[in-house]
């Protein structure tokens, strides 16, 4: 459902003006796309289904960057850096927390101010904790 909502330009309006919050929300939507990071979601955080949609608890699958434009537009070039800056991306240009569940990281506020990314396969390489945003 999310994925449908991001193809329109209102997506890249709210990614440019609240960037963490819009790429947890995306993130939160890709999460019903895999099965094994549901399941981790649910099995390792003991949430109910419905828990885990309320704290919008996600799946970084590498979706994202398939909706933000390339760096040879402005508009692209603009969110791209950003997402750099606040660690969603890596220099290379990858997404920093791709095959993560991932959580939002709220302040007293509600206001999301960064994203803890829980490794599904720890058998992967990485660490098995990462963190992006403020915490």
């Amino acid at each position: 459902m999310l994925k449908a909502l991001a193809m329109n330009d209102d997506f890249l309006t709210r990614l440019s003006d609240n960037p963490l919050a819009t790429v947890a929300a995306f993130y939160a939507g890709c999460l019903a796309s895999s099965d094994k990071a549901l399941s981790f979601a649910l099995d390792e955080f003991k949430l109910t289904a419905d828990e885990v949609a309320e704290q919008q608890v996600g799946f970084s699958d590498r979706t994202l960057g398939t909706l933000i434009p390339s760096k040879s537009v402005r508009t692209g070039r603009a969110i791209r850096d950003t997402l750099t800056t606040l660690g969603v991306y890596k220099g290379n240009g990858r997404e920093t927390l791709r095959g993560y569940v991932t959580v939002p990281i709220r302040d007293y506020d509600e206001v999301v101010i960064g994203i803890r990314g829980y490794k599904v396969d720890r058998n992967s390489q990485g660490t098995n904790t990462v963190v992006v945003g403020v915490e």
